[in-house]
């Protein structure tokens, strides 16, 4: 069942970017996670998680949104970006958001990386 939602998910999108644009756009559903920085899983995984599914159930059933991303700053506080701002109109390719070196979150991914007794 959750795949044919996220499958009817992903042609919807498909037919508002060629309904918006003019133009057709491949759009893939993909799930990230620790596996992508090929490390175990650990608390922040779970909290992190956690909170962008109530983020994403608020955004829909709460706030009654629609063509957001879910995403957290500070202490896991939820954010609603419009997809309008994550996709450069031009070559509706998603824009880069980096982590700069050395800035709180940097150094929190990197302590949180560290394994004890390993």
């Amino acid at each position: 069942m959750a795949r044919l939602i996220v499958f009817m998910r992903i042609t919807r999108t498909r037919r508002c970017v060629r309904k918006q644009t003019g133009r057709s756009r491949k759009v893939v559903g993909l799930q990230l996670g620790y596996e992508a920085r090929c490390a175990k899983p650990h608390a922040f995984d779970v909290m992190l998680g956690s909170q962008l599914g109530v983020g994403g159930y608020r955004a829909l059933a709460e706030r009654g949104l629609d063509g957001v991303m879910v995403s957290v700053s500070g202490q896991l506080d939820l954010n609603y970006v419009p997809f309008e701002e994550l996709v450069d109109p031009n070559t509706l390719v998603t824009v880069v958001r980096y982590v700069e070196r050395g800035s709180d979150f940097h150094s929190l991914a990197g302590f949180l990386e560290t394994y004890v007794n390993e």
